[in-house]
Order: structure tokens, then sequence, then C-alpha cells
């Protein structure tokens, strides 16, 4: 037995040390660099070095792109999902980023942040600008689901108030936000979903936004029905927020968590939630530890 304790030890040494990416640390070649770059970011910049020059070994590589594929997003021209902080010029760093051709894929202007896709060269120049404060990588949310199909309209007793006192959610608009509604035309055509559901931004895909529209459909068929995807980043999150509250949604649901929320504080989602229940007196709900 104890032999056997000996083996698994030093096996799982070994992997620790083909996996040693997972950990975030500093060892950036650019003083701007590790100045300005996140730990995770800093790691995955050395990592595109190392792999160019051939220093990582093809398992290092394939065990890094597989255990490392949820902290980051780089797309097929080996651009990386990063995002941009600026302490002042934010509109100057966005002119910037459009001249060089760099793909905006959010910006949220109060806090002064731009979510864009660019190649490790391009981040290495964007470190060079005094106005830029921080980049990171962008962090892509999860969808909190359950194990279970809902029966929630008998549950909640949905049926008897629709039957009893004739409120079907009419005159009421509902946003979601989730993943994606990839399969909304079949919902459709099994008349699981209504005929009309405004979708404002289905750019990540998934069809959670597809089960929590049907959801709410059984619950209140009167409502009109709205989407928005949450997942991609934080920031593309706060949009979809706005956006809902903007095309006069009274009700906004989401099942989005993301792992670098703050525990102990409000952070950006949380402050843009609070904003528009006290500015605008809709009604939030969001999943809580529904995940499995």
């Amino acid at each position: 037995m104890k032999y056997i304790l000996i083996v698994v030890i030093l096996c799982g040494i070994s992997i620790a040390q083909e996996i040693h990416p997972l950990i975030p640390q500093i060892h950036a070649t650019k003083t701007s660099r590790k100045v300005k770059t996140s730990l995770y970011l800093t790691n995955l910049l050395n990592y595109i070095e190392s792999e160019k020059t051939g220093i990582q070994s093809s398992r290092q590589v394939y065990l890094y792109k597989n255990l490392n594929k949820s902290l980051y997003e780089i797309d097929n021209q080996n651009r990386i999902h990063i995002r941009i902080k600026c302490s002042s010029g934010f509109n100057q760093i966005l002119t910037y980023l459009q001249n060089e051709n760099i793909p905006i894929t959010g910006k949220l202007d109060d806090l002064q942040i731009i979510d864009c896709r660019a190649t490790k060269e391009q981040i290495d120049k964007i470190t060079e600008i005094d106005q830029v404060r921080n980049i990171s990588l962008v962090e892509r949310g999860f969808t909190r689901t359950g194990s279970v199909n809902s029966e929630g309209d008998t549950l909640h007793n949905a049926d008897i108030v629709r039957q009893y006192i004739g409120v079907n959610g009419s005159g009421i608009r509902v946003g979601v936000i989730s993943d994606g509604v990839d399969n909304l035309a079949d919902a459709q055509l099994t008349d699981d979903l209504p005929g009309t559901v405004t979708v404002l931004d289905n750019t990540s895909g998934g069809d959670e936004g597809t089960a929590m529209l049907e959801i709410i459909h059984d619950l209140a068929p009167g409502a009109e029905l709205y989407f928005s995807q949450g997942i991609s980043s934080s920031t593309a999150f706060i949009n979809s927020v706005n956006n809902l509250v903007a095309a006069g949604c009274n009700v906004v649901v989401d099942d989005i968590g993301y792992f670098g929320e703050p525990w102990f504080e409000e952070g950006p989602i949380a402050t843009a939630v609070k904003n528009v229940i006290q500015n605008d007196g809709i009604v939030y709900a969001s999943s809580a530890g529904n995940s499995h």
C-alpha cells in the first residue's frame, strides 16, 4: 500500500509539472507587460512565445490547450479576447484600436473598460500606451443549469392563477439573459414558444436561453419575450441588462455566473442590476446555486 501511495504521489508531481500553466506565474519578458497584464494573461503570452520557439513539448502543448481553454479564448486568427482598463483617454484608445483593425467586442464607458480581440504582438503595443492601466483575459460566464426539467407551473400555482384570476402575463415584457437561443425556431414550430420573440443578441450561441423562454411562456403565456446573451463576457452581460430595460422589459431574469465576481462586495454586474432596479423599477431574478 505504501509503495502504491508513493507511485501516486510521484505521478501527481509529474502531471503538476506538465500543467503548471494552470497556476498563474509572473515571468514577463517585457517591463510594460509585467506591470500591466494580469497573471493569467502574462503566463499565456509567455506560453505562446515558448511554443513558437519549441520550448514546450507536444505533451505540454496538449495539456495546456485542453486544461486552460476555460480560462481564455483564442480565435482562429490567434487573437486573444482581452479586457483593457483605462485610466484616462478612453475615446483615444478606442480610436487607436479601430485604426489598428483590432475588433472591439464590447465597452463600458462609465467604467472605462474595452473588450477586444488582439494578437500577442498587438497586446505588447497596447501595454505601451500610458493611459492603459491594466489588461486581462475576458472571463467567459457559465450557465447555472439544473438536472431536472422544471415543474414550476404547478409548483407556483401559476395554472390556478391563470384559470381563476385571469392573469397570464399580458402587458408585461420579460427579458432573458443566458447563453443563446439557437433552436428558437424549432420551439416556435412546436408551439413551445410564441411566434414573436425579440432577440437582441445571440452572438454567443447555445440553447439554455430557449429553455428559459419556454418555462416563462408556460407560466405567463401572455407575456412578450425578449432575449440577449450574457455569457461571452461580463461586459456583454451588463450591456444586455441595459439593452433589455431600454427595450421596455419590466422583468429581467438570468442564469449566468462568473467565477471572478466578488464575494463580499458589489462588482460591476451587481451595480448595473441595482441601478436598473432603482432607476427603472424593474423586477430582477437571478439563479443562485442552481448548478449541478
